[in-house]
């Protein structure tokens, strides 16, 4: 239940420091971050000046700080270096989970780690291509770039090779060339083609036969294994995919897909900088009603789930 949290807390890290930096107020930004991720020492991101205090002083205690040791320089604060930060954490995290699912003596084989395998795995893929397509035009190194691929999935590891020598969309298409999904969504999109024209900021795509743009394909692909979860019976991931569906059950449209950071951005900062987000991930906005009830069932289990055991998640998890 834990690691169901711990993307969301990887974002509202990113979206308290990089209000810090465009001087919102802090009260705003904790309103703005979502319940999920919420954790106590969250308040004191705002003052953190550098990677190194904002690692000893308020990310040492929480689940995060696995991620970080070993994994980041001791770098001042900007815009690139938090979404640098961001997509790193991400990176450690999917892979410590993918290695959990499958390497416990409880989930190892079971269909709950085939079906997290599955999910992760997507998850891997759709990182790797979007921080690809959103670093082109910036000051990003390939070098760089190619250190925020997770390792796994069905691209790693040679499309992951192939995505981090790649200049241009159309390398990106050709890189995802052997995984038949991912290249029926470029053909679709038009990204990468002969023909194609469409944008990279936010893989807007191309305009397709439905007019449908890559992220949107990956929102579909993404809805699609998590309602298969439910075909298996006795199965941790059902809580997982219930959540993600949960999420999206308000929206009708693709459009209205965005990360719960790059909503919040958006509020906060609207004439942002637009590859703000490299990874570009789905997620849903401020939760209501019975999705806010869902969040607080989730972390009171999470907390629960703590005290009877006496250890804290990143003991249990990362010793």
């Amino acid at each position: 239940m834990e690691y169901l949290t711990y993307g969301y807390m990887i974002d509202n890290v990113a979206l308290l420091i990089t209000g810090t930096l465009h001087e919102r107020d802090t009260r705003e930004l904790l309103e703005r971050c979502h319940p999920l991720g919420y954790f106590e020492t969250m308040p004191a991101l705002c003052v953190a000046t550098n990677i190194e205090e904002l690692y000893n002083s308020v990310l040492i205690e929480t689940p995060l700080a696995p991620y970080f040791k070993g994994s980041l320089s001791h770098q001042d604060l900007d815009e690139l270096n938090i979404e640098i930060i961001r997509n790193t954490l991400y990176k450690n995290y999917l892979e410590d989970f993918h290695n959990w699912v499958n390497n416990d003596r409880e989930l190892g084989g079971t269909p709950t780690a085939e079906i997290m395998t599955e999910v992760l795995e997507f998850e891997a893929d759709r990182r790797s291509i979007n921080i690809t397509l959103n670093s082109f035009g910036t000051e990003l190194s390939k070098q760089d770039r190619r250190k925020l691929y997770p390792s796994f999935g069905k691209l790693y590891p040679e499309g992951v090779l192939m995505l981090s020598r790649a200049d241009d969309p159309e390398g990106v298409r050709i890189a995802v060339d052997g995984v038949h999904d991912y290249r029926s969504f470029f053909d679709q999109t038009g990204m990468g083609g002969q023909g194609g024209g469409g944008g990279v900021g936010n893989m807007s795509g191309g305009a397709g036969d439905e007019g449908k743009s890559l992220e949107d394909l990956f929102y579909q692909k993404e809805m699609e294994i998590s309602k298969l979860a439910f075909t298996y019976q006795f199965t941790h991931a059902v809580v997982y995919a219930w959540v993600k569906l949960r999420e999206q059950v308000r929206y009708s449209t693709p459009p209205s897909m965005m990360t719960w950071a790059t909503i919040a951005n958006t509020c906060l900062f609207p004439t942002g900088d637009t590859k703000c987000n490299m990874d570009s991930r789905v997620h849903c906005s401020k939760p209501e009603g019975q999705d806010r009830q869902l969040h607080k069932r989730v972390l009171n289990a999470s907390q629960s789930s703590r005290s009877a055991n006496g250890v804290s998640a990143c003991c249990r998890y990362h010793s």
